[in-house]
């Protein structure tokens, strides 16, 4: 039986780990608040941009890409010659 302190102060071993019950909530509002303003950023950049921009950024990527993987590719074959 926990006996009970006359003062009304507790002493440090009856506090457990304190964890504030609306630190989770706030953190996941914020991070709500972020994704809400990333979604507005991204739909006006997209709504600026012409699409044939869109569309030759795309195609560039993509052939970076692909030579990289191709150049990877080729170097691996070489090593194993």
């Amino acid at each position: 039986m926990r006996s009970r302190c006359v003062t009304g102060v507790r002493s440090s071993r009856d506090l457990g780990p304190t964890i504030e019950p609306a630190a989770p909530l706030a953190a996941l509002a914020d991070v709500a608040a972020d994704l809400a303003r990333w979604t507005t950023g991204v739909g006006v950049v997209l709504a600026l941009v012409p699409l044939a921009i869109w569309a030759s950024a795309a195609l560039a990527s993509t052939a970076a890409v692909l030579s990289l993987v191709l150049v990877t590719r080729a170097r691996s074959l070489g090593l194993v010659k």
